[in-house]
């Protein structure tokens, strides 16, 4: 099995589509759209290969924080998106409400399940 998270078809490509349709899911119960969301740690490529699974009808604009990140705008599949280093341990640059949710498939990745961890609910 492929874990190459830029080939659509490996193992981590799907475990993060899953991901983000349990994402597309709570932000459907919740009809919240055309919101502003924080990814913490996370990258362009994978919002290039998932925006698709969760319809651009959900967002206004996702600005991307990481450590690595080239500072740039771009507009990808109807969607604004921002780039902007920083480490996000230390969020200065980041106003209080400045976001309506913050996501991090970073930390979604490692932490796993309820039913795996059910400290997650304590």
């Amino acid at each position: 099995m492929k874990s190459d998270p830029n080939a659509s078809g490996s193992l981590s490509s799907g475990f993060r589509r899953r991901r983000i349709l349990i994402l597309k899911s709570l932000l459907e119960k919740a009809n919240l759209r055309r919101v502003n969301c924080v990814d913490l740690g996370g990258t362009a490529s994978f919002w290039k290969a998932n925006i698709p699974y969760i319809g651009t009808e959900f967002y206004r604009e996702i600005t991307i924080v990481n450590l690595k990140a080239p500072k740039k705008s771009e507009k990808i599949h109807y969607v604004f998106f921002k780039t902007i280093p920083g480490d996000t341990t230390s969020l200065d640059q980041i106003k209080d409400k400045q976001f309506d949710f913050y996501f991090s498939n970073s930390v979604t990745e490692h932490v796993g399940n309820l039913k795996e961890n059910p400290w997650l609910m304590k």
